[in-house]
């Protein structure tokens, strides 16, 4: 099986949303393509919504996910929400930190209307 993903351009932000079963590696691979769809639509904040994907995550999937979404900020991606279900939270806040380590402003959320509201403060 494989991710899907489905992009949605919001007034405010863009939001991809991804479902399916694979590995970690195969939403990574993702991002570019993402930071430019936002960068051709003049969206410099992104929702991205992985409660419908379903996969293990090891810390060290988290480290290069963490490593690969510094693409958002190379295509000036001034904002980056994660919507997860709970128990993918990083309760350490481990790839939080090493994305502000990488100047990406990326936040976890377990629900679209606090990202949202984050996103859009």
């Amino acid at each position: 099986m494989s991710v899907q993903l489905q992009i949605e351009v919001k007034p405010d932000y863009l939001a991809a949303m991804f479902s399916g079963e694979a590995p970690a590696e195969e939403a990574w691979r993702r991002f570019e393509p993402i930071a430019k769809h936002c960068k051709r639509e003049n969206k410099n904040k992104l929702l991205l919504d992985f409660r419908e994907a379903h996969s293990k995550v090891s810390l060290i999937d988290r480290y290069f996910l963490a490593v690969e979404a510094q693409i958002f900020a190379h295509y000036e991606v001034i904002q980056v929400a994660v919507v997860l279900r709970p128990e993918h939270i990083d309760l350490q806040g481990f790839d939080e930190l090493v994305l502000q380590n990488r100047w990406v402003n990326l936040r976890h959320f377990t629900n679209i209307e606090h990202a949202e509201q984050w996103l859009l403060k």
